[in-house]
């Protein structure tokens, strides 16, 4: 996207991708972003930019960079029509949900989250690739014909070139050797994260190691951060800690409710978070805390709490009727008072996408401590535990730790609980978003003085900059790149001395 909008603009370009052309595939399907004219044809209501805006800040505790942020707030539905203009014709699945429960809301807490992302599992006429795939090719074929843009395939950038303090261009390496490309203007890291990189990530995810001391390390499935390694060498600072990834510093449960706001309890029978603080990925930090084990605990009712989760991932789309998609159509038949004797080895919840998990059901508390292995004190505190949440139910409110009124739903027998041991080893995750420490135009500073590297921007999960995995609208990191998308453009222009509103409009 930052090659084709400055070879828009009339700059000569090369843009070097590592895959080879007839193998080329994008990771993740999805591009998360707000008030498209996409979207407005799908019906999908405008949001306020600026409620976005605060809305993540208040997710990452103000550690995004603000301008890169409202940037993206302001230019992400643009940027996206500009993008798709480039397959004609092809219409993605918008992820409106039109059967979306009436009792949900956008906002749930303090926390908003919104329908609309772009789904690229829908067929293309012709596709050579498949979804995301080949609407960015498609917009790379344009830009070599229209705009004159330089691609050459299969080749890695391995070093960036410097003059003095100022990058000037950079190493790249294919098949056949090593090429020198010289830069006029700059050069724009764009690799993606560095999940696959366990030493970096060792090194630079403090918290997750300092979580996970037993562990082998993060293990996730993006890239191997030879872009941010580049940088660095080239005198770039890394963003400034904690650094963040989707995963390893929380606890978020799979099984039938991922990450929906059921009650959590530890391996010791406490409750231990408000379970609809932001997402999953957020309320599960404290439960990263407790060490290993937890279990959701639920009822027949379960409708009640999941009719108002938050939209994004990790929420269950029970409204989604799809065969074999991953939702609580499957449960309808579950979790009934059939299953009220099935005893201590429990019953296989219905076999969905993510698969069959066990479940334990009793009318009494302490039988189900007992199924889900707890003993002694820890048994007890698990009864007490729900009790104490009953409690609150019925008062209306949760004075230990502020769950919303809307979800605060007394828990009848028969009950239901499902363990999720993790055995110490937390590490694992999708991606990391930790990339360089870059200024509001996407350029990266220096270490030591944080001072602008002339020559040198970022972009995407290289350039980091959003701090965190929150997803409001589903698709912000490697599902659908929407990160780098917006980013792109964005150090496109700053690199030619443009300002923000200086691009041309889609």
């Amino acid at each position: 996207a930052c090659a084709h909008k400055a070879a828009e603009l009339g700059k000569k370009v090369v843009l070097v991708e590592k895959q080879a052309e007839e193998n080329y595939q994008n990771l993740g399907n999805e591009n998360g972003h707000i008030n498209s004219e996409w979207q407005k044809s799908h019906g999908v209501p405008e949001v306020d930019p600026m409620t976005f805006f605060n809305n993540w800040q208040l997710n990452s505790g103000n550690r995004a960079e603000p301008d890169i942020l409202s940037y993206f707030c302001h230019h992400s539905g643009e940027v996206f029509d500009w993008h798709l203009s480039f397959t004609p014709g092809y219409d993605p699945i918008c992820e409106t949900w039109d059967d979306i429960p009436d009792e949900w809301t956008p906002q749930l807490g303090s926390f908003y989250s919104w329908p609309g992302a772009a789904n690229h599992q829908a067929e293309i006429e012709g596709a050579t690739y498949a979804g995301i795939t080949q609407v960015n090719y498609n917009a790379i074929q344009a830009a070599i014909s229209n705009d004159g843009m330089e691609m050459l395939w299969g080749y890695e950038a391995v070093y960036l070139v410097k003059d003095g303090d100022k990058v000037v261009g950079a190493i790249v390496e294919g098949d056949d050797g090593q090429i020198q490309l010289n830069a006029s203007v700059g050069v724009v890291v764009a690799t993606g994260d560095m999940s696959t990189n366990t030493t970096m990530c060792g090194e630079l995810l403090t918290e997750i190691s300092d979580l996970n001391p037993t562990s082998d390390g993060f293990s996730g499935m993006g890239q191997d951060g030879m872009g941010q390694k580049m940088m660095y060498w080239a005198g770039g600072e890394f963003e400034i800690g904690p650094r963040a990834a989707m995963g390893g510093a929380n606890v978020s449960p799979m099984g039938p409710w991922q990450g929906t706001h059921v009650l959590l309890l530890d391996k010791d029978g406490y409750r231990f978070s408000n379970e609809a603080f932001s997402t999953s990925f957020l309320a599960g930090i404290p439960g990263a805390r407790h060490e290993a084990g937890f279990v959701s605990v639920f009822d027949s009712n379960w409708r009640a709490t999941v009719n108002r989760m938050p939209i994004g991932h990790l929420n269950v789309k029970w409204w989604d009727d799809q065969e074999g998609h991953f939702g609580a159509k499957y449960w309808d038949n579950d979790f009934t008072a059939d299953h009220a004797d099935s005893g201590a080895e429990g019953f296989q919840t219905s076999e969905a996408e993510h698969g069959a998990f066990t479940c334990y059901c009793s009318n009494d508390l302490a039988t189900l401590a007992g199924y889900c292995g707890y003993e002694g004190e820890a048994a007890e505190r698990f009864v007490a535990s729900v009790e104490r949440y009953n409690e609150m139910c019925e008062q209306g409110a949760d004075t230990d730790y502020a769950k919303p009124a809307e979800v605060l739903n007394k828990l009848e027998p028969p009950y239901f609980a499902i363990p999720f041991p993790t055995d110490g080893n937390m590490a694992g995750g999708l991606v990391t978003l930790t990339g360089m420490f870059c200024d509001r135009h996407g350029q990266v500073r220096a270490q030591n003085t944080f001072a602008p590297i002339e020559g040198l921007y970022a972009a995407g999960n290289a350039g980091g900059s959003f701090f965190g995995y929150y997803c409001p609208v589903s698709g912000f990191s490697a599902a659908g790149v929407s990160h780098a998308l917006v980013g792109g453009p964005l150090a496109a222009a700053s690199a030619l001395g443009k300002t923000l509103d200086d691009l041309p409009k889609a």
